[in-house]
């Protein structure tokens, strides 16, 4: 895909916190959101959910579930998020929130990370959309199969979608494009970026 060929959004690439040409986490902000992660940075929402914690300056602690023990499923955890699964948030105020992009947009809230523009917090919505419909779907067996090897592989599967997940970039790349611009929703990284 011209977006892997380019750099623009390689999900493999390694990358840290700090790293002043990490394009990932450069717009640090200052969110009001303060309270607990409950998550397992294996899974890519867990990560979604930290890396927008980090990038809005938001004030949280970080509590580790460990997947293969399935503390996720322990009643404790499932008062928080009743599907069972990671992440789930709590603030301070005791408000409690489950599903990776509503963390986001609720640390976000308030910062550089959501736009202040109707339009580009709809474009923002929309790539947060076609990651969770069309990008997620054709990477997650990949994913699986191929870097955590947690299910036997099938080829034929990855090689669909890889297929499927090439179609996703390039429509992205299409975007970029077509708007001129570095970032998919506004003129500034946001989280759909």
């Amino acid at each position: 895909s011209a977006v892997l060929r380019r750099g623009r959004a390689s999900v493999c690439a390694p990358f840290t916190l700090d790293s002043p040409t990490n394009p990932v986490f450069r717009a640090r902000s200052m969110s009001s959101a303060s309270g607990v992660l409950w998550a397992s940075p294996v899974t890519t929402c867990s990560r979604r959910a930290i890396a927008a914690c980090v990038e809005a300056g938001a004030s949280w602690s970080f509590v580790p579930i460990h997947l293969p023990k399935a503390e996720q499923k322990l009643p404790a955890f499932t008062a928080l998020n009743p599907y069972g699964k990671v992440p789930a948030w709590r603030d301070a105020e005791g408000f409690d929130l489950y599903e990776s992009r509503a963390i986001m947009q609720h640390v976000c809230e308030g910062t550089p990370l959501i736009p202040s523009t109707a339009k580009e917090r709809a474009l923002m919505n929309q790539w947060l959309w076609v990651d969770q419909c069309s990008f997620k779907p054709a990477f997650d067996p990949i994913f699986y199969q191929k870097v955590l090897k947690k299910v036997p592989l099938d080829e034929q599967q990855c090689a669909a979608c890889k297929v499927e997940l090439e179609k996703t970039l390039d429509h992205m790349e299409a975007a970029l494009s077509k708007s001129g611009l570095d970032y998919l929703a506004a003129d500034a990284f946001t989280i759909a970026d």
